[in-house]
This record gives C-alpha cells, structure tokens and sequence, in this order.
C-alpha cells in the first residue's frame, strides 16, 4: 500500500470525489463531483487542508483528509481529521489506520499539538491512541475525539 497526498494523483480525484459523496454527502445536492474536486485540488502539502489517499498499484483504496473545522460550526478545535473512507472490499485490511495514522503524523510533522474528529465508530479509533473529548450535543450517538501528538 502507498499513501499519497492529493496533489500527487489529480487524476484519481474524480473517483475519491464520488466515494465522499456518496459516502457522507448523499443528501445535501449542493455537493457535486465537481466543487468537491475543486475544493481537494486546493489542498497542500505540509499545511492545512490536506488530503491523502492509499493505493494498492495503481488503484485508489481509501481516503482522509486534515481540515481548519469539520462541524460546520466555529469551534477554538482544530484541526480535524476528516473524510475518513475505506472502499468496502478493502476494509479490514489495515488501510484505515494506515490513513489515519498518515494523516497524524503530517500534523504532526506541522507542529500541531492535538487532532480532532467527530465519529460513530470510537472504538475504531480507541484503538488508534484517540480519546472521547465530548458528545455532540443534539445528535445521539456521534462524539468529537481527540488525540494529543507528542513530540
């Protein structure tokens, strides 16, 4: 498996675009394969936002992404990990962690002191050195976690 960031396969992005979507966007149609594209090509390498992506040869497995905010809500948190996909018949393969660990350690490598992500799933990242921060208020089920990167 490979990681990469976004900038390093343009042509991928399309695909990785319509996993998001489909994935966490299906219900809001002011999301389109294209501004999403757009907003990915503005990504950056050792700064926020960033986006990678795994491979295996040449086909894109699985995706995150390093933002400011990812509630849609002002917050002094930042900055999140978000957009973490798997394609299905990848998963249980190690790749998310892959990612997520990716992703911590180009936070880190900027000097970031702590991450943030909002999730269904804590267990997945329990085990990944994360720590339950809060619940989201107004939406059962879903907490913010936190992980602090040390030097």
């Amino acid at each position: 498996m490979e990681i990469k960031n976004f900038l390093e396969c343009p042509d991928d992005l399309p695909t990785i675009a319509t996993w998001l979507i489909e994935e966490f966007f299906v219900d809001k149609p002011q999301h389109t394969v294209e501004n999403m594209v757009s907003r990915m090509k503005g990504g950056q390498r050792n700064a926020v936002p960033l986006g990678l992506a795994s491979f295996e040869g040449f086909e894109p497995t699985g995706t995150v992404s390093l933002l400011e905010q990812d509630l849609g809500r002002s917050s002094e948190l930042t900055p999140w990990v978000a957009g973490l996909y798997v394609r299905p018949e990848f998963r249980k393969k190690g790749i998310g962690a892959s990612l997520v660990n990716a992703v911590v350690a180009e936070a880190h490598g900027m000097g970031y002191g702590a991450l943030y992500l909002y999730t269904e799933i804590p267990h997945f990242y329990e085990k990944l050195k994360w720590r339950i921060h809060s619940k989201v208020q107004d939406d059962d089920g879903v907490f913010i976690m936190s992980r602090v990167l040390t030097n």
